[in-house]
């Protein structure tokens, strides 16, 4: 049942959130959460797979950046006090990152153990250097202008995107050439 893929995925979670903690996350319901600047919070979120789909019974793992003055302005809305993976504008399969990449999903049918190590060792040779390249919000432009939209998973208007962070940043000049 869903609940009881929740408690597992929780007990996954749990096992990973120290590692995750020595780096700066504070757990957040199933995410895990690091502001490296004031409305600029690195994610790395574990979901379940819907009841009604294949992928019951399976998590996955999104890394993600929110950007709060992106999120005001694309969608006119307050910044979010516990922004979840719909609020970001840059999201990331863990599974994406790798060589080959793949949209990676585990099983909880599997020793959890052995799949809370097998996450882990992931992120952390994944997600942690993928996240640490996006360091604060210069760090994300320079990463954009190198590499486009596809690599940072970012969505199709990632160039409008990096202009409203250039104008949070006062770069007017920047905003006005993308």
């Amino acid at each position: 049942s869903q609940s009881s893929n929740a408690d597992k995925l929780e007990i996954v979670t749990s096992q990973i959130g120290d590692r995750l903690s020595a780096n700066g996350f504070r757990p957040k319901a199933s995410a895990f959460h690091r502001v490296i600047e004031p409305g600029f919070v690195q994610i790395i979120e574990f979901g379940l797979g819907p009841s009604w789909s294949i992928r019951h019974g399976q998590f996955t793992v999104d890394v993600l950046v929110f950007l709060q003055e992106a999120y005001e302005i694309l969608y006119s809305a307050p910044p979010r006090r516990r922004p979840t993976g719909s609020h970001c504008e840059l999201s990331m399969r863990l599974g994406l990152l790798d060589n080959p990449p793949a949209d990676r999903w585990w099983s909880l049918s599997s020793p959890l153990d052995s799949v809370a190590v097998d996450v882990e060792k992931r992120i952390e040779t994944l997600a942690l250097p993928f996240l640490s390249r996006l360091a604060g919000r210069r760090a994300f432009v320079e990463e954009w202008r190198k590499l486009g939209n596809d690599a940072l998973g970012l969505k199709p208007r990632g160039a409008l995107v990096v202009a409203i962070v250039l104008k949070h940043l006062g770069d007017e000049n920047g905003a006005r050439e993308l």
